[in-house]
């Protein structure tokens, strides 16, 4: 059917032997008719064990609770599938501010390196010539630290509560660009899971049925 065939799972890095590198994907291409909810379904491997997807944290940051949201990915849309445990804590969906985390966090695959730009954010009318000059010249995606003690101290408050993933998510959570179609899901296991010699990796929804299949040598 339709869904079958709109399914793609590669397997780039499931040979390499750490859990925090070892990853597949799951891809649903452009052609499918409808978003996917792939909360619940399991992967497999040729030895006949199984894990689940489960659920994700939509937005990062704002829930104490995580992993509450259903794993609904639009056509187009790509699911990161990692071995190991989240440098986060929890499966997230990826968003237009969420490069600022990696200065402190190491992803796998990368989440990207693309932010709003600094002089795009709101606020910087008010601001002194000096801290003007200081906010234009940031690097993007990155919390400056530390902060030169000669700018005044409005100067500092703004740069703290702007330029940071908080603040970003702040100013831009409302964005129609802001959610990526792009998931990372941990298993949360302490040994790798597929074979770097040859492997079937099975993709089931949650009725236990077979959507997908990939295997390699």
């Amino acid at each position: 059917d339709i869904l079958r065939k709109n399914i793609r799972i590669s397997s780039t890095n499931a040979k390499l032997r750490d859990i925090n590198t070892e990853y597949i994907q799951i891809t649903l291409l452009s052609g499918a008719s409808s978003p996917v909810d792939f909360s619940d379904w399991t992967l497999s491997n040729a030895r006949g064990e199984s894990f689940t997807l489960g659920k994700v944290t939509s937005l990062y940051g704002i829930t104490s609770f995580p992993n509450q949201d259903n794993l609904v990915v639009s056509r187009g849309g790509r699911i990161n599938i990692i071995t190991g445990r989240s440098p986060l804590g929890e499966n997230f969906r990826s968003n237009k501010c969420l490069s600022y985390l990696n200065q402190y966090h190491q992803f796998t695959p990368s989440i990207g390196s693309s932010c709003p730009a600094q002089r795009s954010e709101p606020g910087q009318d008010g601001l002194t010539d000096a801290c003007y000059t200081y906010v234009r010249k940031l690097s993007s995606c990155r919390m400056p630290s530390p902060i030169p003690f000669s700018l005044d101290n409005d100067c500092r408050d703004y740069i703290n509560k702007t330029f940071s993933y908080n603040g970003c998510m702040l100013n831009h959570r409302t964005d129609q660009d802001f959610y990526k179609n792009e998931w990372w899901v941990y298993l949360n296991r302490p040994a790798p899971i597929w074979s770097d010699i040859r492997e079937t990796i099975t993709l089931k929804n949650k009725r236990g049925e077979v959507i997908a299949s990939y295997s390699y040598q």
